[in-house]
Formats: structure tokens, C-alpha cells, sequence
């Protein structure tokens, strides 16, 4: 047996009254006999804080009072389960915490070792580290250990194990606390999964931010594209057509200064082109201001501004564009009528430009609380969720407004299908834009 247990047996008292007589108290005569301790220049006979029960011992009853029944009082008032085995690794004492645990009365666990109440595996892991405690005869701390009981099933408990030694180190019994720690465990398992989720969700949020940074990033660098164009074709439409009107005018109005017709029907003529070019050169310009910002939006609403824009489509296009209308409210608020106009014109140009069709449908409407814009065509359709037909800023441009208003896009689009278009919003959302 190594050297350097941990526990020593000390002096104490025994309790004729204990619970765990007689058998208990036979062990316990044993530990009396291990070892001899001096105390006051007398030599008595000491026990694992107990002295013999015969009473043979008068000089130390005189030196050491009764501790015995106080440390099994104390024992049993633990909220931990206490146990005591022998070397043979059966049980010689059980607190109260221990039989409340373990569902097991002490008289049905003294003197039974741990193959009478525990499933094969349990008792093998049990038995092989009592074993190793007692041949090393140092602290075993077991953080969790899993133990089935009668009553309350399967429990987890942090346990210590020492063993008690004699004057000559060896061990002869050993000593086990148990806490059971079942409610923290599973506890620290909430908390843990709780923490692994929260951590999850945080790394997924960020992975979203990140992907919406890039998106809006690009999103912006296209924007600033799209602006760019479009400055640049209204400098041409501006250079190549007004500009190049306004200076053929200018020199007509000089040639016509320093060359003056002979007639005035000449002089009539001569003015009535001038006339006809000055009309044409105002066509163009409120084409690019209604480009710009349609007039008839602020002045006559979004219906009037929705049906000017689907007559300009079929005039200058010829791509044929029903319009209907029904139940709108008297008044929208601007931003919400801006929008769905802007939404309606990007779905036409995009008819225009994509879908071949000779024929459109836009409707306008208010219905079950709901005001809709809905765009469609029997032209060649497209898939909407291939990412290559997701690249454009016209689709983009559509979601972001409708988003901005607080209501829906969805896009219904088959290849040779034909495509609609629809955007939705609260009428009782409208008065929060």
C-alpha cells in the first residue's frame, strides 16, 4: 500500500443509539482497533472518530465527549449524500441525503456492495475507481457521474472519494460525498445551447450584414452608374436635338434680318416653320421633363399621370397599353404616388425593351384595404430568379421603392409565359410613409 493517504482516523465518542448498530458499530470496533494514539501521556484505543463500544476506554470517554451521535447528526443534516465503505467495498453507512437519493433505506444498504442496486456497467465504474482510491490512497474527483436510482431515474452527480486510513497508511476504508448536480447540468445545458444559438444567430446576422453591405455597395456603385448615363443621354437628347434646333433657328432668324422676304405671304411661311420648329423643340424638352418628373403627378394624381404615361407608350412606341382604374382614394401621399409611378413606367420600359410584346395591361386599383399597381404582358417572359437576370438596377429599383412604402413586389414570369408585375400596399401603411 502506497504512503500518503489523505483521511486519518481520529478520536470520537460512538452513539449506543445509532441507527446503523449493530452493524455498523462492528466496523467501527474494527477502526477502533487499527491504531493507538497518546493523549494527556495515556495511550488509548481511537476508531474512525469513534471509540469501542465496550467502554474499556474510561480515560479517553473522560478526555473526548460524545461526538459521535453530533457528527452523525451533522452528517445526516447534509444536503449531500455521505457514504462510508469497507475494504471489501460494502456499505457502513449512509446519511439521509444519501437514502433520499438513492431511494434506498440504510438497512436495505449496509453490508451490500454497489452490484445490489446498480445496473452492471454502473457498478463496474464504481467498483474500479473505489478500488483505485484504495490502492492509491489519493482524492478522486469525478466532476459528473451518472447513477441510476429507485426513485427518481437517472441522476448526475459531482462526487469526491478519500480513503481513511490506519497508523500504518494502509487504507482501510473509504469515504465518498456525492452532490447532485442534475437541475445545474441540465441547466448549464440551456444556458450553453441558449449561448450556442445566440453565438449562431450573430454569425449568421453578421454573415447577412456583410452580404447586404456588398449589396448595398454594389447597389450604390451601379446607382451612381445609372445616374451617370443618364445625365449623359440627356446632354445628347439636350446636344443632338434641342441645341441643334435652337442653333438652325438661330441662323433662319439671321438670314431672315438680313434677307427679309419681299411678301408678306413669304414672310408667313417663313413663320410659320420657325412656329412649327419652336413646337418641336417643346415637345422634346417636356418629353425629357416628364422624363424627369411628370407634372401631371403632382397636379392631377397618380391615375391621370398612370394614363398619360400608358398613351405615351402606345403613341411613341407602339406597343398597344391598356389602362384601367377603380376605387382609388381621392388623394395619395406623394412619395406613395411617386413610387408606383416609378414602378409602373420601369415595368413598361421594360416591355419596351425586353418583352417583344405589342400589347400591355396596367391596372390601378383599390380593394380590401389593399392598393394595388399590377403591369402585364404576353411577351417572352424571363425566369425571375436567375441571377443573371438579376443584375439589372431596373428590378432592383422596383423592389427598393416598394420596400421603401412599406408594401410588396412580386414578379410572375415564365419564359414564352408572358410577365405581371405587382405592387402592393396598405392603404391604413399610407399615412405612415
Amino acid at each position: 500500500m502506497e504512503k500518503g493517504c489523505n483521511t486519518r482516523l481520529d478520536e470520537a465518542q460512538y452513539n449506543k443509539n445509532s441507527s446503523n448498530a449493530p452493524f455498523i458499530q462492528q466496523s467501527l470496533d474494527r477502526i477502533g482497533r487499527m491504531r493507538k494514539k497518546q493523549v494527556r501521556g495515556q495511550t488509548t484505543n481511537c476508531q474512525s472518530g469513534i471509540l469501542n463500544r465496550d467502554g474499556a476506554h474510561n480515560g479517553a470517554k473522560t478526555l473526548f465527549p460524545p461526538l459521535h451521535a453530533l457528527v452523525i447528526s451533522m452528517l445526516d443534516d447534509l444536503p449531500n449524500m455521505v457514504f462510508v465503505k469497507d475494504a471489501t467495498l460494502r456499505f457502513i453507512y449512509v446519511n439521509k441525503a444519501g437514502e433520499e437519493l438513492l431511494g434506498y433505506s440504510r438497512s436495505e444498504l449496509l453490508g451490500k456492495n454497489d452490484y445490489d442496486f446498480f445496473p452492471q456497467l454502473e457498478a463496474d465504474l464504481f467498483t474500479a475507481n473505489d478500488r483505485d482510491v484504495l490502492k492509491s490512497g489519493r482524492l478522486l474527483d469525478i466532476p459528473q457521474e451518472r447513477i441510476q436510482t429507485r426513485c427518481h431515474g437517472v441522476r448526475v452527480l459531482h462526487t469526491k472519494k478519500v480513503a481513511i486510513c490506519d497508523a500504518e497508511s494502509r487504507a482501510q476504508y473509504l469515504l465518498g460525498i456525492s452532490e447532485d448536480i442534475t437541475e445545474r447540468n441540465d441547466a448549464e445545458k440551456v444556458l450553453q445551447s441558449a449561448y450556442e444559438e445566440s453565438a449562431q444567430r450573430v454569425i449568421d446576422r453578421t454573415r447577412d450584414l456583410t452580404a447586404a453591405n456588398a449589396t448595398l455597395h454594389d447597389l450604390s456603385g451601379r446607382l451612381i452608374h445609372a445616374q451617370e448615363e443618364e445625365r449623359s443621354r440627356i446632354a445628347r437628347d439636350l446636344h443632338d436635338d434641342v441645341c441643334q434646333q435652337l442653333a438652325l433657328m438661330a441662323i433662319e432668324m439671321e438670314d431672315l434680318g438680313l434677307r427679309p422676304p419681299s411678301s408678306g405671304s413669304e414672310v408667313s411661311a417663313r413663320c410659320r416653320e420657325l412656329w412649327a420648329k419652336t413646337r418641336e423643340i417643346s415637345t422634346v424638352l417636356h418629353r425629357l421633363s416628364h422624363q424627369l418628373h411628370p407634372s401631371k403627378l403632382d397636379h392631377l394624381g397618380l391615375d391621370a399621370a398612370v394614363r398619360s404615361l400608358c398613351n405615351d407608350i402606345t403613341r411613341l412606341h407602339h406597343v398597344t397599353t391598356t389602362y384601367r382604374s377603380h376605387g382609388l382614394p381621392e388623394s395619395l401621399p406623394k412619395t406613395v404616388a411617386l413610387f408606383l409611378y416609378r414602378v409602373t413606367q420601369e415595368a413598361l420600359q421594360n416591355v419596351v425593351k425586353h418583352s417583344g410584346a405589342r400589347e400591355a395591361q396596367v391596372e390601378v386599383s383599390a380593394d380590401a384595404g389593399m392598393l394595388s399597381v399590377t403591369i402585364s404582358d404576353s411577351g417572352v417572359g424571363f425566369d425571375p430568379h436567375s441571377p443573371e437576370n438579376r443584375t439589372g438596377l431596373g428590378m432592383t429599383s422596383m423592389e427598393e421603392r416598394v420596400r421603401r412604402i412599406g408594401g410588396t413586389l412580386s414578379i410572375c414570369s415564365l419564359p414564352s409565359r408572358g410577365t405581371t408585375i405587382t405592387a402592393q400596399v396598405q392603404l391604413n401603411a399610407l399615412n405612415r410613409v
